[in-house]
């Protein structure tokens, strides 16, 4: 008979492992989130026996509301079950243990992502819709080269800087600590495909572009820009999208807010912009701390969304 408790720390690497092993993906990616999580951050899981069998970890991040509050939010992650222990009900034990464990974190509220929408509507959650945007880039584009900075701790440090100042206001942005932004935010824009665009006046950070993909499929996933320098960010983006285009580039996703000044410009780039939606992404209030019509209605505010870099 299985029992569900939550780990200890000593347990999180075979945690880690059984990520690993289900979800195919290499440990960094699963590390890198544990590092830079809040303290509070926990793991819950299903032993059979000595042997963990089922796992379900849940993140902490701070949201911000419509007036730019930051709001404790528990994020479901690494949902994991061996094939040889499934359809046992495990995950759903686990899940119900892990919104116990956000109500004694005190949890405003709870997000997660998935495929499978039905198995966590049945434990309170609700599939909301992300917009994003698909661009057709003009061909005819002339473009100049630009080049990517280097993902360093100090530039890691200067992006943190430029991030708060931007976002203190601005719902659904992540009031993310200094250690979050060198593991999980660091392994995040760092990979093959990602590319950070920044702007510097002397030793100032004034604006940078976090993007993703190749030129035939260019992402622009965050942005930000200090005080005096929307200019300077509008010509980075104008200038990337442009580059896409001019090396072949057909089409582009915009994950940047639709009331965003890095949207604006995306529009005026692109020969058409068509809507697109994700439905892979749902919320719960957490012990109604919050009414589903509070929560709706930030995540539905046309000023912010959740950015890709605090995914999981």
């Amino acid at each position: 008979m299985a029992t569900y408790r939550t780990l200890f720390q000593d347990e999180i690497p075979t945690a880690v492992k059984l990520w690993v092993d289900v979800f195919g993906i290499e440990a960094p990616f699963f590390q890198t989130l544990l590092d830079g999580d809040e303290p509070d951050g926990v793991s819950v899981g299903a032993f059979e026996g000595d042997s963990l069998v089922s796992s379900v970890h849940v993140f902490i991040r701070w949201f911000r509301d419509r007036e730019g509050n930051p709001q404790k939010v528990g994020a479901i992650g690494s949902v994991s079950t061996l094939p040889d222990a499934r359809a046992q009900g495990h995950s759903s034990r686990l899940l119900q243990l892990a919104i116990q464990e956000m109500t004694a974190r005190d949890c405003i509220w709870s997000y997660l992502g998935t495929g499978v929408n039905d198995h966590y509507a049945k434990q309170g959650w609700r599939t909301v819709s992300t917009a994003n945007f698909r661009g057709v880039l003009d061909p005819s584009t002339t473009a100049e080269f630009l080049e990517p900075a280097k993902v360093t701790e100090s530039l890691l440090d200067d992006m943190a800087g430029v991030f708060l100042t931007y976002s203190t206001k601005i719902p659904m942005t992540n009031a993310r600590t200094r250690s979050m932004w060198q593991t999980a935010i660091r392994y995040r824009v760092s990979g093959a495909s990602d590319e950070v665009f920044t702007v510097y006046k002397g030793d100032e950070l004034r604006a940078y572009l976090v993007t993703r993909g190749s030129e035939s499929n260019l992402e622009l996933v965050e942005g930000a820009f200090v005080e005096g320098a929307e200019a300077e960010f509008k010509d980075l983006v104008r200038k990337r999208v442009a580059l896409a285009g001019s090396k072949g580039g057909r089409k582009a996703t915009c994950l940047l807010p639709e009331a965003s000044v890095g949207f604006a410009v995306f529009k005026e780039e692109c020969n058409e912009v068509l809507p697109a939606e994700d439905r892979a992404w749902m919320v719960r209030p957490i012990a109604d701390r919050i009414t589903w019509s509070d929560l709706v209605a930030i995540l539905a505010d046309p000023r912010g969304r959740r950015s890709e870099l605090d995914n999981f």
